[in-house]
């Protein structure tokens, strides 16, 4: 699979909170997800960014998803976790991360 365009946008989600969009564009093949907001947050959930801040990470690193051949979903979402690194997901924050996956 290879992704020729991902475009984030910030959307309300069905409380009115503020959450993430992603549009993905491979080919002539075009699919969108978004990810909500949970209620409640534990210590052991991954780290939730503002999702300002997730949108300027986003730009900072959507030029290394462009164009790269990944075998599977598996291989992209390994190679999400590996530009984060961090146990928590705190670099790129959860939720960025979920909306891209």
């Amino acid at each position: 699979m290879r992704i020729d365009n991902i475009f984030l946008k910030i959307i309300r989600d069905s409380r009115g909170e503020e959450t993430l969009k992603a549009i993905m564009k491979s080919g002539n093949i075009e699919v969108s997800s978004s990810v909500p907001r949970g209620k409640s947050t534990g210590e052991k959930e991954v780290f939730v960014m503002n999702p300002y801040t997730a949108a300027r990470k986003f730009e900072m690193i959507k030029e290394r998803l462009l164009g790269v051949e990944f075998a599977n979903l598996n291989d992209f979402d390994g190679f999400l976790l590996e530009l984060d690194s961090t146990k928590n997901k705190s670099l790129l924050g959860g939720n960025l991360i979920l909306v891209l996956s």
